[in-house]
């Protein structure tokens, strides 16, 4: 499976950038990390184009301050 279509967890991304899984999360809900619940428990499900584009906006988790 090639890396651009790989599905990644929070997790997963968590432990790639040396974040909190709690971390990650929260750039998911406020919309700043692109992915979507697979789960009612909350499982999050990223695609690797996205952490990429992600980590290259310098992994903002939190969302912009508004004026």
């Amino acid at each position: 499976m090639s890396e651009e279509r790989r599905l990644l967890t929070a997790h997963d991304i968590a432990k790639r950038e040396r974040l909190s899984v709690d971390t990650v999360k929260r750039a998911l809900r406020n919309g700043r990390l692109k992915g979507y619940k697979v789960t009612d428990r909350g499982d999050w499900r990223v695609e690797y184009e996205q952490y990429e584009l992600w980590v290259a906006m310098g992994a903002p988790t939190s969302q912009e301050p508004t004026e």
